[in-house]
Formats: structure tokens, C-alpha cells, sequence
């Protein structure tokens, strides 16, 4: 299966900030660019059950999924 970037973005409600998997409007942005319209094909999963770098959101860092 072809997907944006050959990797899979995470949907987490993490806060980490700088994380390099979070699926971000950036992200898919740029998947819209790469493919050359809407419906690009990006893999997805939650990987705060494992993830060492997930930070539990707080009301202050307004993460949400």
C-alpha cells in the first residue's frame, strides 16, 4: 500500500509538541500537495499505549484528539 511519506502518523492526544509521527494540519497539508488533491492516502494509528515519547494532555496544553 502506497501512503504519504512511507510511514504511519499518529492520532494520539498527545502533547508532546515537536513529535515527528503527530498527524498535524501540516501534515496533511502537505499529503494534499503530494497527491495533487483531497483523499490522500495517509496510515494512521494511536500509539500513546506504547509511544515513549507521549505526554499525557492537561487542560493547559490544549491537546485533544
Amino acid at each position: 500500500m502506497l501512503c504519504f511519506r512511507d510511514m504511519t502518523f499518529c492520532t494520539s492526544d498527545c502533547a508532546t509538541v515537536d513529535c515527528r509521527r503527530k498527524l498535524t494540519d501540516l501534515v496533511s497539508a502537505e499529503a494534499r500537495a503530494w497527491w495533487g488533491k483531497e483523499g490522500a492516502p495517509i496510515a494512521v494509528a494511536k500509539f500513546s499505549g506504547w509511544c515513549k515519547d507521549y505526554t499525557e494532555p492537561t487542560p493547559s496544553t490544549g491537546a485533544s484528539e
